[in-house]
């Protein structure tokens, strides 16, 4: 190789580290922003929380926090999708049905305290819509995979937004119970709802509904 062709390899590989550290500083100032976020709001309301507070409770710049979030509800947005995805990454392709919704139910259960604030009724609406909006696709996939009926059935769609609000119902109480304890109370609720939903749907053969 000649030495032009060394400096450029050099030059590739300085740019490639310098990038990836410049991400890994990124994601830490992402983390420290979203702990003291959790944390403000388990402690407080959302309202009165402001960047202010949250740059001074995680030790992160004015600067710094509006180069990554616009605002706190971005900020918000961020932390749903990132759960979100760290059940996807858990699920993947090998869990499904009632086992990819215990991995949800195991997330939640661990934060239940930022998860019951972000369902508490004294804070914005819009938070607790980001919330329903981040799990909604997920939970009509899995509802689809317990049922054995197509993505997109209205039969899902119905199941879908029953487990939304059992879920909501579950994590906003004081103490909730273990998520396997929950869904085994759930499914019971489920086998109730989808014999009156084939009541409704007439078209679904009861052979072809199954809940494992």
């Amino acid at each position: 190789m000649t030495r032009k062709g060394v400096a450029g390899s050099c030059s590739m590989a300085r740019a490639y580290a310098s990038a990836k550290t410049a991400t890994k500083r990124s994601d830490e100032t992402k983390r420290k922003l979203s702990s003291a976020f959790k944390k403000l709001l388990i402690a407080s309301a959302y309202e009165p929380i402001d960047v202010s507070a949250i740059t001074r409770e995680s030790g992160i710049s004015r600067k710094s926090f509006y180069y990554h979030f616009s605002c706190k509800d971005d900020l918000v947005a961020y932390i749903l999708e990132s759960d979100m995805r760290r059940i996807e990454e858990r699920v993947s392709t090998t869990l499904k049905g009632w086992e990819a919704l215990l991995t949800l139910c195991r997330l939640l259960y661990i934060e239940h305290r930022f998860y019951r604030a972000i369902t508490n009724p004294e804070n914005q609406i819009g938070i607790y819509m980001k919330m329903r909006l981040v799990l909604t696709p997920f939970l009509r996939k899995t509802t689809c995979e317990i049922l054995g009926l197509p993505e997109g059935h209205e039969c899902c769609l119905l199941a879908a937004d029953s487990m939304m609000d059992a879920i909501v119902r579950w994590i906003s109480s004081e103490a909730p119970s273990g998520p396997t304890d929950f869904l085994i109370n759930f499914r019971n609720q489920m086998i109730l709802l989808a014999e009156a939903w084939l009541m409704h749907f007439r078209n679904i053969a009861p052979s072809h509904v199954h809940i494992s």
